[in-house]
C-alpha cells in the first residue's frame, strides 16, 4: 500500500492528508479489532394520517435498533403519514405536522451514533417532494429528494429532475408555523450544505464549514432542525444531497475502531458515490442500497421481488436493505405485507415476518466486508409483472393468471386467500364489523365464504360471526339451495334464508311489469332486491356486504348495475373467473384432505370439498330465469359471453399487455385453434371488445376491495377510462386484420 509522504501508519492502516480512512484490502488482518457492522429495517405499526401516533412507534423502533448496537436504520415508505393516505400528504397541515415531528425525532438521535434514513413528504415553495432525511447524532445531515416515482406517487409528489432541483445549493422549505405574536421579528436560520459524496456525516467526520456573514448585516445562525421550535420556526433551508436508492456512505463507529487507533476528527471507513465508482472502490467502499417502499402485496410478487433483489445483490456484491409497508396501511385498494430484508452479497442475513410490525437485525462481519464491492450504478429496476409468453415464438400460456411458471397451486392458492382475507379482516378491524354474505352455491361466493372465514380466523374470532343468506328466488335451482346449505351448516357461519319472490313480485308490479314477462327487468329485480336485503341487514347487524364479483365479470359488465356490482368491500375483484375456479379446485382438495385450517373436524371437512367439487363441475350461470323441470339450468352464462378461458385469454393480452388485437387473435388461434374455431375465436373477442367498451360505466362505480394481484380494472387507482369510450377501433382493426388474413390463405 503506498504512503503519501505526509502521512502516518498504524497497524494496516493509512490517514492520508485528506484524513480519509483507508484500508489495505489485501490484508484482512488489518481489520483484526474491529465488530460486526449491525444493520436493521423497521416496519412501525402506523396510523393513517396520525402523524402523532406515528412519531412515537418510529421513536420507540430508534430505541430499540440504538439499545441493540445497530449502525443504520431503515424505515419503511412515508411512515409518518403511512404511505396509503392519498391525497391527505396535499394537506398542509399534515405536511406541517411530519417537519415539526422530524425535529423531534431527530433531537431524539442525539448522543447516539445510529444512522436513520426516513422519508416524507417536503414541501418546497409550489412542488411537494417525497424525500428521505438522513438523521445522525441529532442533526439532519442531507435530504434526498426521490426521482424514481412510481405512476401513483407522480399524482402527489414532483420529479426533482424535471425543475433542476440537483442545480440549486440551498433550498427554503415553506412556513411550519406562525412565528407567535406577529409583531415579533424573526432570524433566518440556515443549515449550510455539505458537499458530496460527504453525505451521511459522522460525528468523526469533518466539522461543518463556519457559516459566512451576510451581506446585509443581518445574523445567519448555525441550527439543526432539531434545535428550532414551532413557536419561532419560520423557515430554514439545508443541503439536497444525490442519494437515489444508493447510500453513499456508510460510517462506522468509533468504537468499531482499533484500540490503538490515534485520535483523528475526521475519518470514514466507507466513501461510494456512484459517480466515482472507480475511485471508490479502490478504496474499499460498499455499495449499500436501502429501499423503502411502499408496493401492495400480490400473489407472487414478493417472491419474484425477493428474488430480483438476492440476485442484484449476488452480481454487485452488495448489501441490500429492504423495509415494505405494513400494518395500518389502508386496505382499500389492497395489503401490505411489511416485508424486511437484509441481503449482503446475495445471501439473506435477516428477513422478517410478513404481516407482522417491528425491527429486523442483521449483523455483517468485519472479514466479510473485504469481498463486498462494486461498480454498479443507482438505479434499480425491479420488474413487477411477469413477461408475457407467447409474443416471440414461444407457446402462450392458456391460463396465463394462473401463474403456473413461477408457483405451485397450493402456494397459488394460498398466498391469494392470504391476501385477500387480510384485506378484509383490517376493514372489519377497522369498523368493528362482522361479514354479510349472500351465499349463491356458485363459485365466486364460495371463494368469497372461504375468504371471510380466514378473515375471521385471522382476527380470532368463531365463524359464526359471519351472515350468510341464500336468497332464492324465481331463477334459482334446488341444487343451489343444497350446495348452499351444506357449505354454511358445515363451516359453522350463522346461515340465513330469506326468500325473494314475493319481495320481487311487488316491486316489478309497482313499476308496471306483468312479473311474468322474463325480461332483462325481470332478472335485474332479483338481483338489485338481493342486494337490498343484504345492505339492510348489515345495517342492522353492525356488519358489511362483502362483494362476490370477479375480475371477469366486471371487465363484460356480467353484473347488475347497484346490484351485485355493488357491496361495502370487494374481495374477488383482482381474481378472474380462471382464478376463481382454480381457488374453489385447490380447497375442494384440501378439505377433502383435512389439510385446512379453517375446519378442524374431517366429516365436515370433506362435506364442504365435495359441495366445492359439485360446484366447480357445474356451468356457471346467474340463475336469473327458472331452470326445467329436473332442475337444469337453462340460462348459461357462458353461452352469452364466450368461455372463460377465453374471455381470461383476451383480458390478458388485450387489456393488461396492451397488445393489438390481431397479434392477440393470433395468440389465441395458437393457444386455443384445437378446442374452438377461427370464427368462434373471432366471434368471441369482437364480444368481449363490445362488452368491455359498453360497460365502463359499472367499473367506474366499483366498491372498495382488496387487490391480490396487479391486474385491476377499478378506477380507483389502476383502471382509468372514460364511460362514453367506444370500441370501435378495435373491432375495426379485427376485422382488417381478419380479413388482410384470408387474403395471404
Amino acid at each position: 500500500m503506498h504512503t503519501p509522504a505526509d502521512s502516518f501508519e498504524t497497524t494496516g492502516i493509512t490517514l492520508t492528508r485528506e484524513d480519509i480512512l483507508t484500508l489495505d484490502m489485501t490484508s484482512p488482518e488489518c481489520l483484526e479489532g474491529y465488530r460486526d457492522i449491525r444493520l436493521a429495517v423497521a416496519t412501525p405499526a402506523i396510523r393513517l394520517g396520525d402523524v402523532s401516533h406515528n412519531e412515537q412507534q418510529i421513536l420507540a423502533h430508534i430505541t430499540e435498533a440504538t439499545e441493540a448496537g445497530a449502525d443504520l436504520l431503515l424505515f419503511s415508505d412515508m411512515p409518518l403519514t403511512g404511505k396509503s393516505c392519498g391525497d391527505l400528504i396535499f394537506q398542509k397541515t399534515m405536511q406541517d405536522a411530519c417537519l415539526e415531528s422530524l425535529a423531534r425525532i431527530t433531537r431524539a438521535t442525539a448522543g447516539s451514533f445510529i444512522l436513520v434514513l426516513l422519508s416524507l413528504p417536503l414541501r418546497l415553495e409550489d412542488r411537494l417532494f417525497k424525500a428521505t432525511a438522513i438523521l445522525h447524532n441529532g442533526e439532519i445531515v442531507g435530504m434526498t429528494p426521490a426521482s424514481y416515482l412510481s405512476r401513483d406517487e407522480r399524482r402527489w409528489f414532483s420529479d426533482p429532475f424535471e425543475h433542476d432541483l440537483g442545480h440549486h445549493d440551498r433550498f427554503s422549505c415553506e412556513l411550519i408555523t406562525d412565528a407567535g405574536e406577529e409583531n415579533n421579528p424573526f432570524t433566518e436560520l440556515r443549515l449550510p450544505p455539505i458537499e458530496c459524496p460527504t453525505i451521511l456525516r459522522h460525528v468523526i467526520d469533518r466539522p461543518l464549514p463556519a457559516p459566512e456573514d451576510r451581506s446585509d448585516g443581518g445574523e445567519v445562525l448555525e441550527f439543526s432542525l432539531c434545535d428550532m421550535s414551532a413557536q419561532n420556526l419560520l423557515s430554514f433551508t439545508f443541503s439536497f444531497v444525490n442519494l437515489c436508492t444508493v447510500i453513499p456512505c456508510l460510517a462506522v463507529r468509533p468504537s468499531l475502531l482499533p484500540r490503538d487507533m490515534p485520535p483523528c476528527q475526521s475519518l470514514r471507513l466507507f466513501n461510494f458515490d456512484a459517480a466515482h465508482a472507480t475511485d471508490a472502490l479502490s478504496h474499499g467502499s460498499i455499495p449499500v442500497a436501502a429501499i423503502a417502499d411502499g408496493r401492495l402485496e400480490w400473489t407472487g410478487e414478493y417472491r419474484r421481488l425477493k428474488r430480483e433483489l438476492i440476485r442484484r445483490s449476488l452480481r454487485d456484491h452488495s448489501i441490500i436493505l429492504y423495509a415494505g409497508g405494513g400494518l395500518g396501511e389502508s386496505a382499500s385498494q389492497g395489503v401490505f405485507a411489511g416485508h424486511r430484508l437484509i441481503i449482503s452479497d446475495g445471501r439473506v442475513l435477516a428477513e422478517g415476518e410478513s404481516f407482522h410490525p417491528g425491527l429486523t437485525i442483521a449483523d455483517i462481519a468485519a472479514g466479510e466486508l473485504l469481498s463486498v464491492r462494486s461498480n454498479a450504478g443507482n438505479r434499480w429496476d425491479i420488474q413487477k409483472e411477469p413477461q408475457v409468453s407467447g409474443l416471440h415464438g414461444s407457446d402462450p400460456d392458456k391460463l396465463p393468471f394462473l401463474m403456473r411458471s413461477e408457483l405451485t397451486p397450493q402456494n397459488f392458492y394460498q398466498e391469494t386467500l392470504t391476501i385477500q382475507a387480510k384485506g378484509l379482516a383490517d376493514r372489519l378491524a377497522l369498523l368493528g364489523a362482522k361479514p354479510i354474505l349472500g351465499l349463491s352455491g356458485g363459485l365466486d361466493s364460495s371463494v368469497a365464504l372461504l375468504v371471510s372465514l380466514e378473515a375471521l380466523r385471522l382476527l380470532d374470532r368463531p365463524p359464526n360471526e359471519l351472515i350468510a343468506v341464500f336468497m332464492p328466488g324465481p331463477g334459482t335451482s334446488k341444487a343451489s339451495g343444497e350446495l348452499a346449505q351444506i357449505l354454511a351448516e358445515s363451516t359453522g357461519v350463522d346461515y340465513r334464508v330469506i326468500p325473494i319472490d314475493a319481495a320481487v313480485k311487488a316491486q316489478l308490479a309497482n313499476i308496471g311489469h306483468d312479473g311474468l314477462t322474463q325480461d332483462i327487468t325481470f332478472e335485474n329485480a332479483q338481483a338489485r332486491e338481493r342486494t337490498q336485503i343484504l345492505m339492510d341487514l348489515a345495517n342492522m347487524e353492525q356488519g358489511i356486504v362483502i362483494g362476490t364479483g370477479d375480475l371477469s365479470e366486471l371487465a363484460l359488465g356480467w353484473c347488475t348495475y347497484n346490484a351485485d356490482q355493488m357491496s361495502m368491500y370487494a374481495v374477488n375483484s383482482t381474481l378472474s373467473k380462471t382464478v376463481i375456479r382454480e381457488m374453489t379446485r385447490v380447497a375442494s382438495d384440501l378439505f377433502l384432505k383435512n389439510h385446512s385450517p379453517l375446519i378442524e373436524d374431517d366429516s365436515r371437512a370433506k362435506a364442504v370439498g365435495q359441495a366445492l367439487r359439485v360446484i366447480l363441475e357445474r356451468p356457471v350461470s346467474p340463475e336469473l330465469l327458472p331452470p326445467d323441470e329436473q332442475d337444469r339450468l337453462l340460462q348459461l352464462t357462458e353461452d352469452s359471453i364466450g368461455p372463460y378461458e377465453l374471455v381470461d385469454f383476451f383480458l390478458w393480452h388485450l387489456i393488461f399487455h396492451g397488445q393489438a388485437v390481431g397479434d392477440v387473435y393470433e395468440l389465441a388461434l395458437k393457444a386455443f385453434g384445437d378446442e374452438y374455431s377461427a370464427d368462434d375465436i373471432r366471434r368471441w373477442l369482437s364480444v368481449f371488445i363490445g362488452r368491455f367498451f359498453r360497460n365502463q360505466f359499472k367499473r367506474t362505480a366499483s366498491p372498495e376491495g382488496v387487490s391480490a394481484f396487479p391486474w385491476r380494472l377499478t378506477p380507483y387507482s389502476a383502471w382509468q377510462m372514460p364511460g362514453d369510450a367506444t370500441g370501435e377501433l378495435w373491432i375495426r382493426a379485427l376485422e382488417a386484420h381478419i380479413a388482410s388474413r384470408k387474403e395471404t390463405l
